[in-house]
C-alpha cells in the first residue's frame, strides 16, 4: 500500500496504523484503533509465548478496517476475520469492542500457519483461552469464558495450565509439536502422567475457582508505538471494497478504476489480474489467479513460480507446480514442498502416496501413508486412512505373489524350451551316427567333429547344474574329493555320450551320476568355473 506524506492525513481522512504484520486502515477515531491493533498483537504474543515460540507470523497479514461511525453503515461490520484478496480482513465500527469471534479466527489462523497439528483436545482449550483476553496497554487478562457452554473441559485444562505462567507450558507444546504423546509431554514438562493430570483437572473443575490470570504481555505502548501514517486517497475506498460480497467488490474496484487509477490492488479486487501482474503486483494470490487464466503451461509455470516467490511460505503455488509435471517422478518433489510448508494438510501426505505409488515407489509411499494417518487430527478419518493403507499392502502383496508367480513360469517355459534343444541336438548327433554306419567299408572316414580346441579330461560325480539364462554350470567333485566348477556356453552344441539318462536336469542331481567330460581349460572368474564343456559321456 503506497504512503504519503503526513501533512496529506486530514485531507485524505484516512490513515493506517501498523505493528507488522497487522495493520489497521481507519477514517474513524484513533481509541478504536489502538485497542484492536493492540488487543491482535498480544494475542499473537501469548500464543507464541504458550507454543515456546518466539513469533508466530500469518501467512497473510492482517488488515482490520475501523469506520467512523458517523459515516460506517453496518455493511462493513463482519463478523469474521477471513481471508479475501491479499489479507486475513475484517471491519468493525468505530466504538465497537473488538469480537470475541475475531480472536478465535486469528488463534485458528496463527496455528493453522505456523504449527503441525496438535490433539484436538488440547488445541480446542488452547484456542478458547486465546478467544477469550483483554488487553489494557501490555497487560494481558485471560478471562473464563462468559458463556457457561463455553468452560469445556478442553478450556478448563488449558486454563489450569496457563495458570501455571511458567516454562513448564512451553516445554508441554514443544514436545507435542515434535509428535511426542500426550502422556510423555505431560511426564517430560509437569513430572506426571496424563492420568494425574486429569486427575488434578478434575479437581480443578470441581473447585470452579476461574479466576482471570493476569500476565505481562508484550512491552508495547499504543500511543507511542502505533502511529498514524497517510495514505493515498484510493486506499480507504479499496479497504472499504474488500469487506463486501465478491460481486459488490468487483464492482466497488471498478469504480475506484473508473476515477482513473492505476494502482494493482484496483485491478485485483476487479479481478483484472493480467492488468494486475503488468502492473507489477506483490500479491501471489492475484499471480496464481493470473496463471489459472493461462492455456499455455510455460506461461503458468512462470506465473505460479512468481507467486511462489512472493510468498515463500506459501503452499499452493507448489502443489500448482506439480499438476504442470508431466510425469509422477516430477511431480514428487513439489509435493513434498507443499508438505513442508503446510504440515496441517495431512491430505497432502495421501496426494504423496499417490504419486509415489505411480512412480513405483512403494516402499516411499506406504511411508506417506503412515504419516498421512498420523497426521490426521480425527480418529474417524485415523481410521479410514488406516484401512485404505492395509487395503494397498493387501493389493501390493498380491502384487508381488503374482509377479514370483509369473517369474516361475517363465524359468519353467525358459528350462523346458532349453531341455526340448538339448533332447533336439541328442536326437540329430545320434542321427548322424546312425547314417556313418551305413558307410561304404572300403571308403575312409571323413570326420565330422570339426571341434579345434584342445580339450582336456575330467572324471567323477556330477552333483548339481545351475541354469544360467541359455548357459549350464555343472557342479563335479573329482578324485580327490574335490568339487569343480564347469561351464557349458551353448547346450544346444554339447555332445553327449553313454547309456542311461541323457538329459541334464537343473538342480541338484538325484542320484549323482558318474561321468567323464571333454573340456577346453578356459576359466570364468566370475561365474566361478575353470573350463568350457565339449563332451559329455556318463558311465
Amino acid at each position: 500500500m503506497l504512503l504519503l506524506t503526513t501533512a496529506t492525513v486530514a485531507q485524505a481522512d484516512w490513515a493506517v496504523f501498523r505493528s507488522v504484520p497487522i495493520e489497521v486502515v481507519s477514517n474513524g477515531g484513533d481509541k478504536t484503533v489502538r485497542q484492536v491493533l493492540a488487543t491482535l498483537d498480544q494475542e499473537k504474543w501469548l500464543a507464541a509465548r504458550l507454543l515456546g515460540r518466539t513469533d508466530l507470523p500469518p501467512l497473510w497479514p492482517l488488515r482490520i478496517v475501523v469506520v467512523n461511525k458517523d459515516r460506517g453503515v453496518e455493511i462493513y461490520r463482519t463478523p469474521n476475520l477471513t481471508l479475501r484478496r491479499d489479507a486475513y480482513t475484517a471491519g468493525m465500527i468505530e466504538g465497537d469492542a473488538v469480537p470475541r469471534q475475531w480472536l478465535e479466527d486469528f488463534a485458528h489462523i496463527l496455528l493453522n500457519d505456523n504449527i503441525g497439528p496438535l490433539p484436538a483436545s488440547i488445541e480446542n482449550g488452547l484456542i478458547e483461552v486465546l478467544a477469550n483476553i483483554t488487553v489494557v496497554e501490555n497487560k494481558i487478562t485471560i478471562r473464563p469464558p462468559t458463556e457457561q457452554t463455553r468452560r469445556t473441559r478442553d478450556w478448563a485444562r488449558m486454563h489450569m495450565l496457563a495458570a501455571d505462567g511458567g516454562s513448564r507450558v512451553r516445554v508441554f507444546f514443544q514436545n507435542l509439536q515434535q509428535s511426542a504423546p500426550i502422556d510423555t509431554a505431560f511426564r517430560n514438562s509437569f513430572g506426571k502422567s496424563e492420568k494425574e493430570m486429569e486427575a488434578d483437572l478434575d479437581r480443578y473443575i470441581a473447585a470452579a475457582d476461574f479466576a482471570p490470570i493476569n500476565i505481562s504481555g508484550k512491552p508495547i505502548n499504543p500511543d507511542r508505538d502505533f502511529r498514524a501514517r497517510a495514505v493515498f486517497p484510493e486506499t480507504g475506498p479499496m479497504a472499504l471494497a474488500d469487506l463486501l460480497t465478491a460481486e459488490e467488490q468487483r464492482k466497488a474496484f471498478q469504480s475506484i478504476l473508473n476515477t482513473g487509477s492505476k494502482e494493482p490492488d484496483a485491478l485485483e479486487g476487479a479481478g483484472l489480474y493480467a492488468e494486475a501482474t503488468q502492473a507489477d503486483s506483490k500479491n501471489a494470490r492475484a499471480w496464481a489467479a493470473y496463471a489459472e487464466t493461462l492455456t499455455e503451461p510455460a506461461k503458468s509455470w512462470d506465473a505460479y513460480q512468481r507467486a511462489a516467490q512472493l510468498n515463500a511460505r506459501w503452499e499452493e503455488p507448489h502443489l500448482r507446480l506439480a499438476a504442470l509435471e508431466k510425469t509422477a517422478e516430477r511431480r514428487i518433489p513439489h509435493i513434498k514442498k507443499a508438505i513442508q510448508l503446510a504440515p496441517r494438510r495431512w491430505n497432502l501426505w495421501l496426494k504423496l502416496a499417490d504419486t509415489q505409488l505411480e512412480a513405483g515407489d512403494f516402499a516411499a509411499a506406504t511411508e506417506s501413508w503412515k504419516l498421512a494417518e498420523i497426521a490426521a487430527p480425527d480418529p474417524a478419518e485415523k481410521i479410514k486412512i488406516a484401512a485404505l493403507r492395509e487395503q494397498y499392502e493387501q493389493k501390493r502383496s498380491d502384487q508381488a505373489e503374482a509377479d514370483r508367480r509369473r517369474i516361475i513360469e517363465e524359468k519353467e517355459r525358459e528350462l523346458a524350451k532349453l531341455k526340448e534343444a538339448m533332447m533336439t541336438s541328442i536326437r540329430a548327433a545320434e542321427t548322424k551316427a546312425n547314417a556313418g554306419a551305413t558307410l561304404d567299408p572300403n571308403q575312409k572316414p571323413v570326420e565330422w567333429w570339426d571341434d579345434k580346441r584342445k580339450l582336456t579330461s575330467a572324471e567323477g560325480t556330477l552333483e548339481r547344474i545351475d541354469c544360467l539364462s541359455g548357459q549350464m554350470r555343472l557342479a563335479i567333485r573329482t578324485a580327490p574329493n574335490k568339487l569343480t566348477q564347469y561351464l557349458i556356453v551353448d547346450p544346444t552344441k554339447i555332445m553327449i555320450e553313454g547309456g542311461g539318462e541323457r538329459t541334464l536336469t537343473c538342480g541338484p542331481q538325484r542320484p549323482v551320476k558318474k561321468l567323464k567330460i571333454e573340456f577346453e581349460a578356459k576359466a570364468n572368474t566370475k561365474l566361478a568355473t575353470v573350463g568350457e564343456v565339449a563332451i559329455i559321456a556318463f558311465r
